[in-house]
């Protein structure tokens, strides 16, 4: 993607961040962020317009997931960011599919209520 590409998705982000979401009652605070990701479709342009941006997501294309073993970083990425994505975000980020999170999840869970 050339620069100038680059350069009109960024500001076509920034005309929609500007005309849609700066008087958004749910873009106060990083605590409101589920409304936007899971029910706004200004949210769903500017994901759509980012994945474009960045390159290795692209939203609208089948994409094998991993399985196998967790990895330490994918367990603590989890962890961290459990409580401000719902699974279906943390199974994008960490390419795994979403019923292998939950039981993840579930399991991270357990173990902590038997540490407890």
């Amino acid at each position: 993607m050339s620069r100038e590409e680059k350069r009109k998705i960024r500001l076509e982000l920034n005309d929609l961040l500007d005309r849609h979401c700066s008087g958004c009652e749910f873009k106060n605070g990083y605590e409101n962020h589920r409304q936007c990701l899971n029910d706004c479709p200004i949210g769903e342009q500017l994901r759509n317009l980012t994945a474009t941006l960045v390159g290795d997501i692209h939203p609208n294309e089948e994409v094998s997931v991993k399985k196998g073993k967790w990895e330490q970083d994918e367990v603590n990425y989890l962890i961290n960011h459990l409580p401000y994505f719902n699974v279906n975000h943390l199974a994008m980020r960490l390419n795994r599919d979403p019923k292998h999170v939950s039981g993840k999840i579930h399991r991270i869970k357990a173990k902590r209520k038997r540490v407890s």
